[in-house]
């Protein structure tokens, strides 16, 4: 998917649930080439976790319980969650920026599971300083990431787990406010 007019930004948004849910045939990708892409959130002050007396009190060291407080589940808020398949992302914004500040719940941006590949090259993500939010959640799964920027995730840019079998390469990317 890419833009068809230069002088336009192009926008996709979702309100619930992933924006973009990727299920494809083991060996095929689908890629996003300068688009700017959003989750707006709109729908998260309903969940049962945002309407708790008390304020969560999550894990901010590295382990994996960080993990599972995200909650990873199919029908999860996030912009993308590639459950088979792969995907790829040039030149594109993926921002959280939009949602309502002080949310309780930890949102991740993209999530893959195991035996999945996803590969994000001169991107810019955004997270919302002001909330749980976190960049990727990389599981068992072939990674590229090149020349990516990631801005202001209050739980962390990347969590990745991988296997031996699995490629991970993370190279002239920022990490700044997270």
């Amino acid at each position: 998917m890419q833009k068809r007019d230069i002088e336009k930004e192009v926008y996709i948004i979702g309100n619930e649930g992933p924006v973009i849910k990727v299920e494809l045939p083991a060996d095929d990708y689908i890629v996003f080439k300068d688009l700017y892409i959003t989750h707006s959130g709109t729908c998260l002050p309903i969940k049962f976790k945002e309407n708790a007396p008390n304020e969560p009190k999550y894990t901010m060291e590295p382990s994996a319980k960080v993990i599972r407080e995200f909650e990873i589940k199919e029908k999860m808020d996030t912009i993308c969650y590639v459950h088979k398949g792969g995907i790829m992302f040039r030149h594109c914004t993926l921002t959280l920026k939009s949602h309502k500040k002080k949310l309780k719940s930890r949102i991740p941006m993209i999530v893959t599971l195991p035996k999945t590949f996803i590969n994000l090259t001169s991107c810019t993500m955004v997270g919302n300083e002001e909330n749980h939010n976190a960049g990727c959640i990389l599981i068992n799964s072939d990674v590229f990431i090149s020349d990516t920027k990631f801005v202001d995730f209050k739980a962390g840019a990347i969590y990745c787990m991988a296997n031996p079998d699995n490629t991970v390469e993370i190279q002239d990317s920022t990490i700044t406010n997270c």
